[in-house]
């Protein structure tokens, strides 16, 4: 199958190319596009601050446990 789609796109170009909403859309930034670009850093920011919490919460104990052992 995986052959199949590769040759698909290559005799095809036009029919791999991306979406009017993912390809052409995102160079005014309006309507659609926008909202779609403002879900992701929303969702990006989210996901990175929570990440970071976690990270410094476990370097907070483990430098809390070093100083315990010192």
């Amino acid at each position: 199958m995986r052959l199949a789609s590769t040759f698909a796109a290559l005799l095809l170009p036009a029919a791999a190319s991306a979406c009017p909403v993912c390809f052409g859309a995102l160079d005014n930034k309006t309507g659609l596009a926008s909202g779609i670009w403002w879900g992701i850093m929303i969702l990006l920011t989210v996901t990175m601050t929570l990440v970071a919490a976690i990270g410094y919460a476990a370097w907070s104990i483990e430098r809390r446990r070093g100083e315990a052992d010192a």
